[in-house]
């Protein structure tokens, strides 16, 4: 009896180009030529079937048999006379290994599992040598093994009919679809990014101070580039502190209240973060009447809290200043004994304590100023038309070795203020309306080659530079305003006009934060007022300028800040 397996097997071997009488078993000669087989006909030639060799039909392999499965990537069997062509393949991205089928969509033979590695996998498939097993997958091996067809997968292969299938490869590689596997070729002389990096790393500020930060990408060959402008900045707790991402300003952090922040750069799919801390920034008010006060300087610029600092041995405390190491705070008395007052100052809590003597004494000190390396304060002695240059103990911030300054063309100097890098010193003359230009000697830290810069002022008192030196201001109590000049390279001053500050009365000491954009005023007016304006970043003018929020203060000479 024929079954249908049996005509299935049959049609089969139809396919292969074996012809039969029918279902006796009797063999019948082909009256056409035979279809070559498949792999004859890929090697160019074409091979007669021997009739001899053809099995009978009660020899034919159990029809039970599954025969090779077409799919994507596999050779279809051969079409004979009566069978329908499968439909052609369609290439997929990744030839994927499916349960129960050899890589490239052949069934494996579970009964040969522990005759061979399961690395291996095995297809029905009959074979005399690994060209008989090309299933056209680029990404298996294809081998005859023991008379079977074995296919490995290769690693990292990947199947591909166009270059848009393959997956983006690492920056510096192109990527291509050759034979049909996916392959990335390296770019000559290509130059990848390999990390960025934030620039301070944990810095601290106070509040209302600012912080720059920059980000340097490095590519792989050591070379770098600023991508400030070009990074996403954000910051954690933007209570504490906000980052700009306003074009011009971007990584330009600024502090509004105590606590910390993780500040955060991304460019691209790299990010890098650091931590950014904030603490309170105090302003040190000196009354004449003999009291020295500490206020809170919110992020915005006003004060509030205004107390007692601590400080004691007043007698009519004038302009002060704080010393780099933040551990003493110093303030001249033109009063009584005329001496400079040092205090112990905690940087934290801003409270003064063990005030005592510093050592040094004067005529009749106006105010003190100490150079950047904190090895020498200034005293401007009005009284006595005199600059005192005295030595700073490095540990116990003790004065000593006070002698004139060797400044000349003084007449009751004020203020004085010292470029960062401690070689010109800038004096306020009051009595003859003009400022004096002093240089300092890098080793000694006397004063030499005195002259007149040449503005025109009207009772010149309070003196300060910007951070970028570019700027210095000069307060005048006598016209209420405040002179803004650009300072030269070789230390001139030019452009001299009328800073903009309104609303100011008998305007005496000026502060500038740290981060440049604010200035602080004391008005000598009944009362006092510490008066804030605001300072424009490119023509240092000053605007805005209102009452900073401070209480207590009486005919206030000194105003020094703590950031």
């Amino acid at each position: 009896m024929i079954t249908c397996k049996k005509i299935l097997a049959l049609l089969f071997f139809l396919s292969l180009g074996v012809t039969f009488s029918g279902c006796s078993g009797k063999k019948k000669p082909h009256s056409s030529p035979p279809i070559a087989d498949a792999q004859d006909t890929v090697q160019g030639e074409q091979r007669p079937t021997d009739i001899s060799e053809t099995p009978a039909i009660n020899e034919l392999p159990n029809p039970d048999a599954i025969p090779p499965v077409v799919g994507p990537g596999i050779v279809p069997p051969v079409v004979g006379p009566g069978i329908v062509p499968p439909p052609p393949p369609v290439p997929l991205p990744v030839v994927p290994l499916l349960p129960g089928f050899g890589h490239g969509g052949h069934f494996r033979d579970h009964d040969d599992d522990d005759d061979h590695d399961h690395d291996h996998h095995h297809d029905r498939r009959r074979c005399d040598e690994n060209d008989d097993c090309g299933d056209r997958n680029p990404c298996t091996t294809d081998e005859c093994e023991d008379e079977r067809c074995v296919y490995t997968p290769i690693p990292g292969c990947s199947y591909c009919d166009v270059d848009a299938t393959c997956l983006p490869g690492p920056v510096c590689t192109e990527v291509s679809c050759v034979d049909n596997a996916c392959t990335y070729t390296p770019i000559a002389e290509c130059i990848d990014l390999v990390s960025i990096a934030i620039t301070p790393l944990d810095p601290t500020i106070g509040t209302g101070d600012t912080q720059q930060f920059v980000l340097t990408g490095t590519f792989s060959d050591t070379s770098t580039a600023n991508f400030t402008a070009a990074a996403t900045w954000t910051s954690s707790n933007p209570l504490v502190a906000s980052i700009s991402n306003v074009p011009g300003t971007q990584g330009l952090a600024e502090g509004l209240s105590p606590g910390t922040t993780t500040i955060t750069a991304t460019f691209g799919n790299l990010e890098t973060s650091t931590t950014l801390t904030v603490t309170q920034a105090f302003a040190f008010v000196t009354n004449a009447e003999g009291s020295l006060l500490r206020c809170d300087i919110s992020g915005t610029g006003f004060v509030s809290n205004c107390v007692a600092s601590g400080a004691t041995l007043l007698n009519g405390p004038g302009g002060g200043s704080i010393a780099n190491s933040e551990n003493f705070f110093y303030f001249a008395n033109s009063v009584g004994p005329n001496f400079i007052t040092q205090c112990t100052l905690n940087p934290v809590t801003g409270v003064l304590s063990g005030c005592v003597n510093s050592g040094a004494v004067a005529t009749s000190p106006r105010s003190l100023t100490i150079n950047n390396a904190g090895t020498f304060a200034y005293i401007a002695d009005d009284n006595a038309d005199t600059v005192l240059q005295c030595a700073i103990n490095a540990v116990t911030g003790a004065l000593s070795g006070c002698i004139s300054a060797g400044a000349t063309l003084l007449d009751n100097p004020q203020y004085i203020a010292l470029n960062d890098a401690n070689t010109l010193a800038y004096i306020t003359n009051f009595d003859d309306n003009n400022l004096i230009r002093c240089s300092v000697a890098t080793v000694t830290g006397d004063f030499f080659g005195c002259v007149d810069t040449g503005v025109v002022l009207s009772g010149p008192v309070g003196v300060a530079i910007n951070e970028e030196n570019n700027f210095i201001y000069i307060s005048n109590e006598t016209s209420n305003t405040i002179t803004q000049c650009e300072i030269l390279l070789n230390g001139d001053l030019t452009n001299c006009v009328d800073s903009g500050a309104t609303g100011l009365t008998t305007p005496n000491a000026i502060s500038l934060n740290s981060a440049g954009n604010r200035i602080y005023v004391t008005d000598r007016i009944v009362g006092g007022v510490l008066s804030v304006c605001e300072v424009n970043s490119v023509t240092g003018a000053l605007s805005n300028c209102v009452n900073s929020g401070a209480t207590g203060l009486s005919n206030p000479l000194g105003v020094s800040l703590l950031e």
